[in-house]
């Protein structure tokens, strides 16, 4: 069961909350309907990272946190997390271009989690999401990895293609969002809990605070 003491009531006054699913799977398998015209592999030079930056700037155009800077600089923090050995960032590219992307990063050992799964606006309801998934986490189970793990918003189109590719809920993540001024950071408080029906998988996610706009999981095509 999970300690409710963890969240003292008392710093939820003027938050939004947000109920998001924690999902893991042991195993992953092929989409109903994978996507057979990509190229499916990790990102390697200058010129992928370069297309991923397009890729991202593309998916999140008028958006919150589409700001030119703060592309550049996570890009650099995802490039200098995957050539330091956490993890890896894969893609789909159709004839060379990069239409869909993820980070797969080890949160602990036997643990993997998904990162920032995008798919090109023009590029949508093809399967790619979904085959990309499968891929990367096929990979990575063939190493150390154990268990995937995934956020996902439980009303979004994307959790049905994380479902078709084997994953199941096995936590719920309550988030406690407070805006104080325009120009500052939002400051997010995530609890955790254990889904009724389902054993808890330590997902590393249990209660933490950080200086950080909520990442959108995207890509449910």
């Amino acid at each position: 069961m999970p300690d409710v003491r963890a969240v003292d009531p008392g710093e939820l006054a003027g938050m939004t909350m947000e109920r998001n699913a924690v999902m893991t799977a042991a195993s992953v398998h092929a989409p109903p309907h994978p996507n057979t015209e990509a190229v499916f592999r990790t990102l390697e030079d200058d010129a992928d990272w370069q297309q991923s930056l397009e890729l991202t700037a593309a998916v999140y155009a008028g958006e919150p946190g589409g700001d030119a800077g703060f592309l550049t600089a996570q890009l650099a923090a995802k490039r200098a997390l995957t050539e330091a050995g956490h993890g890896a960032w894969s893609g789909a590219f159709l004839d060379g271009t990069l239409v869909s992307q993820l980070g797969l990063i080890t949160v602990e050992s036997g643990l993997a989690r998904y990162q920032s799964v995008e798919t090109h606006p023009a590029a949508r309801r093809r399967g790619l999401a979904g085959t990309l998934v499968w891929h990367a986490g096929a990979a990575a189970l063939t190493g150390g990895t154990k268990t995937l793990a995934m956020v996902a918003e439980p009303d979004d189109a994307a959790i049905r293609v994380y479902r078709s590719v084997g994953f199941t809920v096995t936590e719920h993540q309550l988030s406690f969002i407070h805006q104080p001024a325009q120009s500052l950071p939002a400051r997010v408080t995530r609890t955790t809990l254990p889904s009724s029906n389902d054993q808890a998988v330590p997902t590393g996610l249990t209660k933490v605070e950080v200086g950080l706009v909520k990442t959108k999981l995207l890509g449910g095509d």
